[in-house]
């Protein structure tokens, strides 16, 4: 009986366990768009909202853009790597918290053409 239960644990343990992988997701949307959106991100199937997530800013835009939120939001990490992008609420007092679990969270402004305030 016992050793039945060791075999069940250890199967549980090896096929039964689903571990949580962070989302990285690169915006891809030249046009002012919500956050929420699965449609503006590519690389995930789903907009990046969780603890150790990670958002990529990366797409060429041809003009200032807005990502709008309409939901509070959750980042390990956010990446900018070109200037137009403009991040706001949609009409709510929504936020952006970064929790990157046990790891340091980060933004990473990499285009010197991107204003730092």
């Amino acid at each position: 009986m016992r050793m039945r239960f060791l075999y069940l644990a250890a199967v549980y343990l090896i096929f039964g366990v689903q571990s949580s992988t962070a989302v990285d997701g690169y915006w891809v949307t030249d046009a002012d768009a919500g956050w929420s959106n699965d449609a503006n991100w590519t690389n995930t199937a789903s907009a990046p909202n969780g603890t150790g997530d990670t958002a990529r800013l990366t797409a060429v835009l041809t003009a200032n853009r807005t990502i709008s939120f309409s939901e509070d939001v959750t980042l390990g990490t956010l990446i900018v790597e070109n200037d137009g992008y403009i991040l706001g609420s949609s009409g709510e007092d929504n936020k952006i918290t970064f929790d990157n679990g046990t790891n340091s969270s980060s933004i990473r402004i990499q285009d010197t053409n991107v204003a730092q305030s």
